[in-house]
């Protein structure tokens, strides 16, 4: 993870890690899926991410990502964690975005 986590392009790009955490998802090692869907989310929320649909869409994919990795874990602290990031996500993007 150390490795991958540089400071090039690609540590900085969601796409990056959500592919990451599909490929640790192979070997069964949920946290470090967990961290990489973590970072993706970190990634996808920068600048004015809430306010363009695109950066928006990206930012809840990582939530999806996240969210089903809680799903699988099934502890009640990560599935709260998950709707709390959810919903804050809902609340700052409602007054920029279409509610279609």
């Amino acid at each position: 993870l150390k490795a991958a986590s540089g400071t090039g392009k690609a540590a900085e790009n969601p796409r990056f890690w959500r592919v990451y955490a599909r490929f640790v998802r192979g070997t069964g090692q949920d946290s470090l899926e967990l961290e990489c869907a973590r970072r993706a989310l970190r990634c996808a929320q920068v600048g004015a991410w809430y306010s363009q649909e695109g950066p928006f869409k990206e930012a809840v994919a990582c939530m999806e990502l996240m969210a089903n990795v809680y799903l699988r874990e099934g502890s009640a602290q990560g599935l709260f964690s998950s709707q709390t990031t959810v919903a804050g996500a809902i609340r700052k993007s409602q007054d920029y975005l279409p509610s279609s």
